[in-house]
């Protein structure tokens, strides 16, 4: 799935980032999400009200967090933004999330528009 289009189809605000696996030699991020699944347009009464979600992106460049180091530890998602560069061809993709005391910014580049998005137990 294209980055645009899942954020288009997915409201990732208020949900609970787990954990962030960086795996530079493959050029992979992977997120390990607590989804808000009473947020999404397509949620039922009867749905479970969070789902725990990997979301991976690939062909990752330039990778970095403001404050550069921090402890990860179940950070609220604020915002999810991406923008398209066609000079470049990839997506410059910004996670704004709330820490226990500060405001963290995850950014990166991805060459490669592809996201697989699954369900995990």
């Amino acid at each position: 799935m294209k980055i645009n289009n899942l954020l288009n189809m997915y409201d990732f605000h208020d949900s609970v980032i787990k954990n962030i696996i960086y795996i530079s030699n493959k050029k992979e991020i992977t997120f390990e999400i607590n989804l808000c699944n009473w947020r999404q347009l397509n949620y039922k009464d009867n749905d479970l009200e969070i789902i725990k979600l990997k979301l991976v992106f690939t062909g990752i460049e330039a990778f970095k967090t403001a404050p550069e180091y921090f402890k990860f530890d179940n950070e609220e998602i604020l915002d999810v933004s991406c923008k398209f560069d066609e000079k470049n061809n990839n997506y410059f993709v910004k996670f704004v999330v709330y820490g226990k005391d500060d405001v963290i910014l995850i950014k990166f580049y991805a060459k490669e528009s592809v996201i697989s998005l699954e369900q995990i137990e």
